[in-house]
């Protein structure tokens, strides 16, 4: 059926239809009518159909060689909606000129065999943009299998074949990106191998490193250990003036080689992450006093003064690593010491006010020093840095401490920050986090013995430095003693006047060594000389326990020093001393509570009694007769000759007998021995302990603990102490002796006082 809709061909073949009807009879008439109204109805759902849609008719008139469009296909391309007749040619035309030779061969081929004509090609709009279409049709066959017309349909495929592209482009896209993210992985791959291979060399390097380090240590460890005990045992006998001089020297540059050996240790430690942090309940205030004792001789051979305050309020019982925590310390107060030449150096400690949590701690270390430029600052926490790092530089060290310091706080969750300008000194100060420890129960029973003891005490502390006039304060506040504070000797005398004028006066008198402007002696001196200052209690607040005459403090009554920095449990002691000679009458009454009242000249009268002389010049250490110290069998283990006559020589003068042994098997089968000889006799019984180097030939000192355990273990016999004596200082060293069986780890050098302690502590089981 060839059918336009309102175009010529229809009326044509209606035309026909009419003709041939009034050739016929009536009949035919009445049929061509009822033809004419259902072609009519057919049409108009034909175009009805065709406007709802996105085709187009078109209708090649073969033998004339025209294309008829209807409506529809005009509209669909931007033209006005009324058919159109054009020649064949410049409908062709209109097809895009690639796709042109494609739609020729699809109707030839269709008008040649039949093959169904379906081509989808672009085609020229109106505006002289192509759009897409579907473009189908079918010839009209004549008996002699010519076709004199051929009919089709377009189809708008534009948003279709737009769809299409974008999902080709996208498959492509994707195609594109799985091939890039193969190519990716690839590479990925190839790098973690190559990281992998590097982390493998890096642990390689790191274990070496480890490994050297560790190495190195011990050797130089185990003759420093001879250097340092030698320099310490050399300087107990009797030198000269310059010999004492050059033993000095040598035990200075010993020490100083082994904090560097120590530095070493530590960054390496820090930087191949092998260093862990213990936690175990301490007291803060203690070992701040501990840090100032080890770096005040330091600070008073300079002429500094050296302060350590700990505010009153802070509960200072806490958890966490001392031993890392007094590192930084001694680092930042060396380093303040070190590069100050006058003024003072101050820590201090409190709680960090920027946390309400009560676990932060605020360490500041403060000194008067050359400060350090802004441009020097950020740099400074580098390792080997150094503000002078010139040849000709005036302070030595290798800018190695600051920069372990800053590792360890960071460690413990905390930071480390620096103010400073050249010329006014420079403020460390860090923050960690200390979470609140046990209650030490002996400081408890301490607390109650003071309770009946300090109570409505009359105290003068005389203190030119205002830190340690609060520093004392803060300490006997809790006490109940009234205290009483001057700032100079002329206030001192003034208030000591005042009260002696109304017949009163105080039960102990703290004066400090250095305060203007009279020294020390001259001070107590003036209060001997008055009648009622010859029998008052002092004690002198002193920078250096060698300073002063001792003879001269033995005739004026002087009982003992409270060395500076000043510490809590040493001003404790020494008025325990002082007040325990003198009679409290306070003791009956109702004890004095709260915070301190710091007492006035016109407070009541307190009698006094006798001040024992002077028992000890200042820093002596009481010394119990040889006689009252249990004689101990030791097992000393060790391979060099050296370090065996340095800890017999060290001894030499002790009750305690020392047996040598130069491998782990030469001290296997001493103990052995020992265990079934006669046990009544000192030279023959079993060990009290044993000291054993770790490193040695034959067999080492973790074998021969091990063996040594397993014969108690076989035998039943009493666990017997093995202290390891190793010139390995890494954690994991002392994790070694420990599971091999060892009691304890001791780091050569070894000390004579580390080595008195213990052996007092094992006497003491």
């Amino acid at each position: 059926m060839w059918l336009l809709a309102g175009g010529t061909a229809f009326s044509v073949f209606l035309f026909v239809v009419i003709r041939v009807a009034t050739r016929g009879r009536a009949r035919g008439m009445s049929l061509a009518r009822r033809i004419a109204r259902r072609l009519n109805a057919v049409q108009e759902k034909m175009r009805l159909a065709m406007a709802g849609s996105n085709d187009g008719l078109w209708d090649w008139d073969i033998p004339s060689n025209t294309v008829t469009t209807s409506g529809r296909f005009r509209e669909l391309l931007g033209y006005p909606p009324v058919e159109a007749v054009e020649p064949r040619g410049e409908f062709m035309m209109r097809f895009h000129p690639q796709d042109r030779p494609e739609v020729e061969k699809a109707i030839q081929n269709h008008l040649e065999s039949g093959w169904p004509l379906r081509v989808e090609c672009r085609f020229q709009a109106n505006d002289g943009s192509y759009r897409w279409f579907r473009f189908t049709g079918m010839a009209a066959q004549k008996p002699d299998n010519t076709a004199d017309r051929l009919v089709g349909v377009i189809s708008d495929i534009t948003d279709h074949k737009n769809a299409e592209d974008s999902l080709t482009r996208y498959v492509h896209e994707m195609e594109g990106s799985r091939s890039q993210i193969h190519e990716q992985t690839a590479r990925l791959k190839t790098q973690a191998e190559e990281l992998s291979r590097a982390k493998e060399q890096a642990d390689a390097a790191n274990l070496a490193k480890s490994t050297f380090l560790a190495t190195m240590s011990h050797e130089i460890r185990t003759p420093m250990n001879a250097i340092i005990g030698m320099s310490e045992l050399l300087g107990e006998t009797n030198l000269d003036p310059e010999q004492k001089k050059y033993v000095k020297i040598l035990s200075r540059a010993g020490e100083n080689l082994l904090d560097l050996i120590n530095d070493i240790l530590d960054l390496s430690k820090v930087e191949a992450g092998r260093m862990d942090l213990e936690t175990i309940d301490f007291d803060v205030r203690e070992l701040v006093e501990r840090v100032g004792e080890m770096m005040g001789m330091r600070a008073f051979s300079k002429g500094l003064e050296l302060t350590c305050y700990v505010a009153g309020d802070l509960n200072t019982r806490r958890r966490g690593d001392p031993t890392r925590l007094r590192q930084v310390l001694v680092n930042l107060v060396g380093n303040a010491v070190k590069f100050t030449e006058k003024g003072d150096v101050a820590v201090t400690v409190r709680s960090d006010p920027s946390a309400a949590d009560g676990e932060s701690i605020l360490f500041t270390v403060k000194d008067s020093g050359i400060g350090i430029p802004p441009e020097k600052v950020k740099s400074l926490f580098g390792t080997f840095t150094q503000v002078d790092s010139s040849t000709t530089r005036k302070y030595g060290g290798t800018g190695l401490g600051l920069a372990i310091s800053k590792r360890l706080v960071e460690m413990m969750n905390g930071k480390i920050v620096v103010e400073s300008a050249p010329g006014q000194g420079s403020t460390f100060s860090f923050r960690v986090r200390l979470p609140l420890g046990a209650l030490d129960p002996l400081l408890a029973t301490r607390r109650e013995e003071d309770s009946a003891l300090f109570p409505g005490r009359r105290v003068l502390v005389a203190d030119d430095n205002p830190v340690n006039r609060q520093i004392v304060r803060d300490y006997l506040g809790p006490t109940g003693i009234l205290l009483a504070e001057a700032s100079d000797a002329t206030q001192a005398l003034a208030i000591l006047e005042s009260a002696w004028a109304r017949n009163e006066t105080f039960d102990a008198v703290l004066l400090d060594g250095r305060m203007p402007p009279k020294g020390e002696l001259n001070l107590a001196e003036t209060i001997r000389c008055h009648p009622q200052g010859k029998e008052i209690p002092i004690s002198l607040l002193s920078s250096d326990p060698r300073e002063g005459d001792a003879a001269r403090a033995k005739e004026l009554g002087i009982v003992r020093n409270i060395n500076k920095p000043l510490k809590r449990h040493e001003i404790y002691d020494v008025l325990r001393t002082l007040l325990s000679k003198v009679p409290n009458p306070a003791a009956s009454s109702t004890p004095v509570t709260g915070p301190v009242t710091a007492a006035s000249p016109d407070g009541p009268a307190t009698p006094t009694a006798p001040v024992p002389s002077l028992a000890a010049p200042p820093g002596a250490v009481e010394k119990k007769p040889a006689s009252d110290v249990r004689p101990l069998r030791i097992l000393l283990v060790d391979d060099s000759e050296d370090n065996r006559f340095l800890v017999l020589a060290l001894f030499r003068e002790s009750p305690h007998l020392f047996q040598p042994a130069e491998n782990g098997k030469e001290a296997l089968d001493y103990f052995q021995k020992a265990v079934v000889g006669p046990q009544d006799a000192l030279a023959t019984r079993r060990f009290d302990i044993v000291l054993m180097d770790v490193q040695m030939p034959i067999m080492d000192g973790y074998a021969a603990t091990r063996a040594i355990r397993a014969w108690e273990t076989e035998k039943g016999l009493p666990h017997t102490p093995i202290y390891a004596l190793s010139a390995n200082a890494l954690k994991e060293d002392e994790a070694r002796s420990l599971e091999a069986g060892c009691d304890g780890h001791l780091t050569k050098p070894v000390r004579k006082a580390t080595l008195l302690t213990l052996l007092s502590k094992i006497n003491s089981l």
